[in-house]
């Protein structure tokens, strides 16, 4: 949903996979539904993230996955966030501090940030994201969108003025998306222009 650019395509492709997969055969602590959730909040599913939240509280107790519980309330939370609504990226900013993953937290606020429309505070959440340079196998999905994040830094600097800035993540996700799927080289190139327009190229 994120990484593509495509809400809608996400929701249909997670869609056709569980049809795929019998859920009610597999315990309820194992269905993954606070990283469905994630994804849900991501795209912008408000039925679907109610949803699996539902699901999720009715099959797992608070003791038996806390963690899990708070992965559910930072996805609402996530898709809570509106335009200049300070109040509920707070709250944001609050929830992820509960699913004791601090990279991932970073990002999640971002994404927050970006839909609250506050740049400033969405780079401060992308460029701490990017100072991790540890890899945990627990957190091994959200190093994937570090790509990524750097296409969104290029965008944000370059909505705040800072055009320099702006050119070296710009650059930085063409160079890393230089042998990208066909489908989405353009967006690479696309990059690497915008860069060059800022003087960055």
């Amino acid at each position: 949903a994120w990484v593509e650019r495509d809400p809608e395509r996400a929701v249909a492709e997670m869609d056709a996979l569980l049809a795929e997969i019998d859920l009610e055969s597999v315990p309820a602590q194992d269905r993954r539904y606070p990283a469905l959730a994630m994804v849900y909040a991501v795209a912008g599913d408000q039925e679907r993230l109610d949803d699996v939240a539902s699901r999720f509280r009715e099959g797992v107790e608070f003791t038996a996955d806390p963690f899990g519980w708070a992965r559910i309330e930072a996805a609402e939370a996530l898709i809570a966030v509106a335009p200049a609504d300070d109040a509920a990226l707070e709250r944001l900013e609050a929830a992820v501090l509960e699913i004791h993953c601090d990279r991932c937290g970073d990002a999640i606020v971002g994404i927050g940030a970006e839909a609250a429309g506050r740049p400033e505070r969405a780079i401060e959440a992308y460029e701490r994201y990017l100072t991790y340079r540890y890899y945990d196998g627990a957190q091994h999905l959200t190093h994937y969108l570090g790509t990524n994040v750097h296409e969104r830094l290029g965008a944000l600097y370059e909505e705040v003025g800072d055009p320099v800035r702006a050119a070296q993540h710009y650059r930085s996700f063409a160079d890393l998306w230089s042998s990208a799927d066909p489908g989405l080289r353009a967006r690479a190139e696309r990059a690497r222009a915008s860069a060059e327009a800022l003087g960055g190229g």
